[in-house]
């Protein structure tokens, strides 16, 4: 459940953290069947345990919705008190308070006077609360007391004052007015109520019955806020959305129930609740989520129905109160006419919750008056206050209740009853309201404890009228009878409950599956043998929503732990019996109960006549003492038990003891003879009876002491260095068994037995040995494993195993803690753990007999120890297999004689059958049977024929399927014998004929190389399967070549391409085979010339001419296929590129640097420079005016500043002089005069000095123009 933001918020500072609390909870605590709080320490243990979980689940709940905006605790405007307990995933759970007259009503009022007188005195009731009771009231007179120091608070004093209220306001007199009150607030409950409910009668400290008036927010909650009506708790927000923890059996539920569980004399009364009444109208504002920040008008057609009308008010009661062992108290108006108790005027509470739960069980238990109650108050010491609810009918049960204690312990000083006798005893005298019998509306009734008192006196009067019985059923105790003479006049009526082991919780809304785990059964048997079952309720099994409102009908109650037999108007006088047992297997072996009747007379009823019920064992091995267990009725200890089969001498029992109702006796089987033998016991006044064929006595198949000599066991260890050895320390049967020690490390060790064969014909199989144990409880452990004709292990608990204890099975489980390295191999699995005190018996069933009779069988041992505490170890001895049926040895059974894996076959004319086999070998196979197993047997395979036979395998137990290998063809009798472990043989034969048959085809020459024009001849030949040519060939073969050339149909290749290898395949009919050819290509030749050229920029390409000519070459450079520019020596390769030539030559291109301006470039600039234009001829990159051409054209360095070249004047006129290289190919050289910049005239240029570089002279002789302005400029380019 969980609960919406209240109105009012408490802020409270603390670290914000996230759930990281364990999710331990009390039942897992109490999960151990070692710890009992009946034992201080153990519950000390858990209740400081339980206390650290609560503290720490509840410090990071506040955390949470602190950080969601959620308040911590709130008072509502009704004066219901909500308080944050826990979140579930993201959503939060809140406690909540059941607020919605009273001692009339449940019969409390009548108990006051004579001859009861009875008020509560000396009873203590544990009440917890949103807060604590006022302890200084006027009407609790110092019989409050506040247990952890919580707050006074109006909802728990004014439980606490319908409790025990003395009365000082009248019309506020509590139940039990003379009753003591434990208060605490709900923040610890479980911890809490675990330190205090009664494990034991008379525990010190021990409380007997507490009151919860409170829950978990659910559905839909009132807020009360005129801008928030309603906040919705539920799953989803449409109309079609529920409440999933109504109903549900969840972690809450299964606390409560291992809680009552562990503390049996301890009765929780939990409010059922008052979600009914929440039902907004439609147009109020709603939340649709907890603490959300948005409202919505309320539409019942699109968000969630009302928790009292989505499922016609059925199904709305969650979280604890749905635990089984808890008494679930619902609400009705108060049962009073004129002062006087009238239970007609009992109806529901419109805001009582009704059931059922998921699996259908019965809530609420009962009801009691919670409407108008007036009770205290907490605002002062004389205040008081009228409230509604569950919360009030809860208390009204309880306080009521609690005087059933006292009477109880006034009867019968010393002694208490258990949780499940006082529930018993509410449920069984509660006044029917609604539907007859039981209803999902007001339980079984409500509650009266006058009639309750008067039961309980008449009990102690007449005890012989068995009105209240605690007993027990166990796996050994199955069936408990309850004999009673009916009084003649009244109904007969049994009420049986008991306190049951908690079941798994669920997450899964509406599971149906039922959360009882120990199912008890109850019948009421007339004298005339007529059978009356308990009511069921016709909800379960047909799961229909009307189903909850129909009336109970009666049958087998597999669902819920209290069961009620009513037969209104019997009509058999006599001896009526009360029959209590069980269905399927008991957790922990037993199951206490507790059982009411009525109806029954003060006169012991006569004894049953003898009837024999069970026996135990039903079987022995011959030769053996058998102690047999005998139930039934009218056993006696001078009972003559006696073992009859016909032909054969009585075999009478000795020792003869009566234990409770179970007769043990003991048989001498010696000379016995097997098969099945009758069971007759006899009275001394003759009443005799017999269970036909009910013991069977059984020969031993095999069996083992170690007092001889010991063979075929084994010992192995796959962690640690432990070890299973023969020893003489201990042993059942002197003087020797075999024992491993549990050493203080992880160890994992197995004793193996041999191998043991089974005859097929054995019956009724049983596994026996005795062992003793004294290993560190559930740390470490011994466990069994079964393999059958060497397969896999396997537990006898397995699935499947075909195999179950009988007796002394595994009796815990291994819970190893710690590293990996440390904890043992068994942590999680049931095994022998603990001390065994003493060798006992362990005896296992091999239900299955199909899976092992006619197999061979091993057993292993393996004991599994932790690295902590060193143990004694595991003795084990006496093992034995034994069964029935004829287990004489007979010999094999051919069950499907030899044959082969062939279909064909032939019949020759002296009518021999043939199995054709065509190929070199067969499958064979043969199955045949024994008694002592199949895989005791071994098969050996033969053959007469034309030549020898080899078998794999052979002569084994896997032979049975082998395979024959042939050598040549021919006819053959292949035969098998099949030999059992003694030597007994049968055989079985095969006529096979293999035939010579066309297998294959074969290619010769395999592999050829011809040249491109050359031929080959292929040729072809079919042969048999054993590679023998066919005498026989086919006249032609189709031929087919897959490239290089084309075959004719002869088989003559002609190469035309070169390549290869090329597939050759020849072809006949479904045969084919290949071969290889491949075409090399001819000789031709290479020749490499213009290998030396001038750089100038541009790629060079060598000449490449070819013999024969033409043919196509592949060049390349350095190895690359480009044509090389720049100036270097380059490795140059030319290869014939055409298929049918191979040929090359290699020389090298050396591309030399020229007198030209490319070479120029080369040498002054770098390829990057070149290629970013730094090289180009009107480039400057020295900024000296001197553009690369002109550097050039001058010899001059690129890179070095060049001076302008100065004019001379002279006599002569004005000069340029300058030097040049000499011979410069790619660039010119024009001089030019000037007087005025706009036209030009050519200067003739000279030579004034030769060499390279050369002088050179241009001189305008002035003879035009004006001499005072001259210009002479000098230009360069290139042709």
């Amino acid at each position: 459940m969980r609960l919406a933001k209240p109105v009012f918020t408490v802020l409270y500072t603390l670290l914000l953290a996230g759930p990281v609390y364990a999710q331990e909870t009390l039942a897992d605590l109490l999960a151990d069947p070692a710890v009992q709080l009946s034992r201080p320490a153990d519950r000390a243990r858990v209740v400081a345990r339980m206390a650290e979980i609560e503290n720490k689940r509840r410090e990071n709940a506040r955390a949470m919705a602190l950080a969601r905006g959620l308040p911590w605790r709130t008072e509502l405007p009704n004066g219901r008190v909500q308080e944050i307990a826990d979140f579930d995933g993201d959503q939060p759970v809140y406690f909540t308070t059941h607020n919605a007259n009273a001692a009339i009503s449940t019969g409390a009022d009548l108990l006051r006077v004579s001859p009861y007188s009875l008020s509560g005195s000396g009873i203590t009731i544990g009440l917890w609360d949103g807060g604590s009771a006022r302890a200084t009231h006027q009407e609790f007179g110092g019989r409050v007391t506040v247990m952890d120091g919580a707050a006074a608070d109006n909802h728990a004093t004014h439980v606490s004052g319908t409790l025990i209220a003395t009365g000082v306001v009248a019309s506020a007199r509590g139940m039990a007015s003379s009753a003591v009150v434990n208060s605490y607030d709900w923040n610890s409950d479980s911890s809490e109520m675990a330190s205090r409910g009664a494990a034991s009668a008379g525990a010190p400290g021990a409380i007997y019955l507490s009151n919860h008036s409170y829950g978990y927010i659910s559905g839909w909650n009132y807020l009360g806020t005129p801008s928030r009506l309603w906040e919705w708790w539920g799953d989803g927000t449409s109309a079609t959305s529920i409440e999933a923890d109504f109903g549900r059996y969840n972690t809450y539920a299964r606390d409560q129930d291992a809680l009552a569980y562990a503390a049996p004399y301890y009765l929780i009364f939990r409010s059922a609740g008052n979600d009914r009444a929440d039902n907004p109208s439609a147009g109020d504002p709603v939340g649709l989520s907890p603490g959300s920040a948005t409202t919505v008008s309320y539409d019942p057609t699109i968000h969630p129905a009302g928790d009292g009308s989505y499922r016609g008010g059925f199904e709305n009661i969650g979280f604890e109160s749905l635990s089984k062992n808890v008494i679930t108290i619902g609400s009705v108006s108060d049962a009073v006419t004129s002062g006087l108790r009238d239970v007609s005027k009992a109806n529901v509470s419109y805001f009582s919750t009704w059931g059922p739960t998921d699996d259908g069980r019965i809530k609420p238990d009962v009801v009691a008056n919670g409407e108008g109650l007036y009770s205290s108050l907490a605002g002062s010491n004389t205040a008081y206050g009228t409230y509604n609810g569950t919360s009030m009918s809860t208390p009204n049960a309880c306080g009521s209740a609690s005087l059933l204690i006292q009477q109880y312990g006034s009867l019968f000083p010393g002694q208490a009853m258990r949780a499940s006798t006082l529930k018993a005893l509410l449920i069984h005298t509660a006044d029917d309201r609604g539907n007859a019998g039981p209803d999902y509306k007001h339980g079984w009734g409500l509650v009266n404890v006058k009639a309750a008192a008067d039961l309980l006196i008449d009990h102690q009067a007449y005890p012989i009228k068995q009105r209240l019985t605690e007993n027990q059923v166990s796996s050994t105790a199955t069936t408990r009878i309850h004999s009673f003479v009916w009084d003649g006049v009244s109904s007969v009526r049994a009420t049986l409950c008991w306190t049951d082991p908690a079941g798994v919780a669920t997450t899964t809304s509406d599971l149906r599956s039922p959360r009882l785990i120990n199912n008890l059964n109850l019948k009421l048997i007339a004298p005339n043998g007529a059978e009356f079952f308990p009511f069921i309720m016709p909800f379960v099994g047909t799961w229909t929503q009307a189903a909850m409102n129909l009336t109970a009908t009666t049958g087998v109650n597999n669902t819920d732990n209290v069961e009620q037999v009513l037969v209104s108007s019997p009509v058999q006088t006599g001896t009526w019996q009360a029959v209590v047992s069980f269905s399927g297997s008991l957790t922990n072996s037993q199951q206490n109960y507790s059982l009411v009747l009525s109806g029954s007379k003060a006169e012991e009823p006569p004894p049953p006549p003898l009837a024999l019920a069970s026996i135990t064992p039903a079987s022995g091995l011959a030769n053996s003492t058998v102690t047999m267990d005998i139930t039934g009725t009218s056993l006696k200890a001078d009972t003559v038990v006696k073992l009859t089969k016909s032909g054969q001498a009585d075999i009478t029992a000795t020792s003869v003891q009566l234990i409770g109702e179970t007769l043990r006796c003991q048989l001498n089987l010696s000379g016995a003879a097997t098969g099945a033998w009758n069971v007759t016991a006899t009275n001394p006044n003759a009443d005799s009876s017999t269970l036909a064929n009910a013991f069977t006595v059984i020969g031993a198949i095999w069996s083992e002491n170690f007092d001889a000599t010991v063979a075929g066991w084994t010992s192995n260890v796959t962690t640690g260095s432990n070890s299973w050895a023969l020893t003489t320390a201990q042993s059942h049967s002197p003087a020797k068994s075999y024992f491993a020690p549990g050493p203080v490390s992880k160890s994992t060790t197995y004793l193996t037995s041999p191998s043991i064969s089974i005859p097929g014909n054995a019956t009724n199989l049983q596994f026996k040995f005795w062992h003793r144990y004294e290993l560190q409880s559930t740390k470490d452990g011994g466990r069994l494993e079964f393999s059958v004709d060497g397969g896999t292990w396997f537990d006898v608990l397995a699935s499947g195993s075909g195999a179950a204890f009988a007796s002394n099975g595994y009796n815990a489980t291994v819970k190893s803690k710690g590293q990996p390295g440390t904890t043992s191999e068994f942590d999680g699995k049931m095994a022998w753990s603990g001390n065994s005190n003493g060798f006992i018996e362990t005896i296992i069933n091999l239900t299955n007999t199909s899976k092992y009779a006619g197999h061979s069988l091993r057993i292993r041992w393996i004991i599994a120890t932790d690295a902590s505490t060193a143990s004694t170890g595991w003795y084990v001895d006496s093992i034995s297999l034994i069964g029935g049926g004829d287990l004489t040895n007979q010999p094999p059974a051919i069950t499907t004689a030899a044959t082969s894996s062939s279909i064909e076959t032939v019949t020759d004319p002296d009518t021999t059958v043939y199995q054709i086999i065509r190929t070199t070998s067969t499958n064979l196979s043969v199955a045949a049977t024994d008694d002592g197993g199949e895989p005791s047997l071994s098969y050996t395979w033969a053959a007469s024929g034309p030549a020898p036979v080899f078998f794999t395998p052979n002569a084994g137990n896997s032979a049975k399927n082998t395979a024959a290998f042939f050598e040549t063809t021919g006819d053959y009798e292949i035969s098998v014998t099949v030999r059992d472990a003694q030597g007994l043989a049968v055989s079985s034969s095969v006529n096979l004929r293999v035939v010579q048959t066309a297998s294959g085809l074969a290619v010769t020459p395999q592999i050829a190389t011809i040249s491109v024009g050359g031929t080959q001849s292929f040729s072809a030949l079919l042969s048999d399967q054993f590679g023998v040519a066919l005498a026989s060939q086919p006249s032609s073969f189709t031929w087919a070549a897959s490239g290089g050339g084309n075959i004719n149909t002869s088989g003559v290749f002609t190469a035309t391409t070169a390549g290869g290898p090329h597939t050759i395949t020849a072809t006949s009919g479904a045969f084919s085979n290949f071969a290889s050819v491949t075409v090399n290509p001819l000789a031709a030749t290479v020749t490499l010339s213009n290998l030396i050229q001038t750089y100038d920029g541009n790629s060079k390409t060598v000449s490449v001419t070819t013999d024969p000519a033409g043919l196509a070459c592949a060049v390349t450079y350095d190895g690359l296929p480009d044509e090389p520019a720049d100036a270097g020596s380059y490795a140059v390769v030319a290869t014939i590129t055409n298929p049918n030539y191979q040929g090359s030559a290699s020389d090298t291109l050396v591309i030399e640097l020229g007198n030209n301006l490319p070479s120029w470039k080369y040498e002054h600039f770098t390829k990057t420079e070149r290629l970013e234009g730094l090289a180009d001829e009107d480039a400057d990159p020295d900024s000296d005016g001197l553009k690369n051409l002109g550097e050039y054209a001058l010899g001059t360095d690129p890179r070095q500043f060049t001076p302008q070249l100065v004019p001379i004047l002279d006599a002569e006129g004005l000069s340029l002089i300058f030097t040049r290289p000499a011979s410069l190919p790619d660039v010119s050289y024009v001089a030019e005069s000037s007087g005025g910049l706009e036209s030009w005239s050519p200067v003739p240029l000279e030579v004034i000095e030769e060499g390279d570089p050369e002088t050179v002279r241009a001189r305008d002789p002035l003879t035009s123009g004006d001499p005072s302005k001259r210009f002479l400029r000098l230009r360069f380019q290139k042709p």
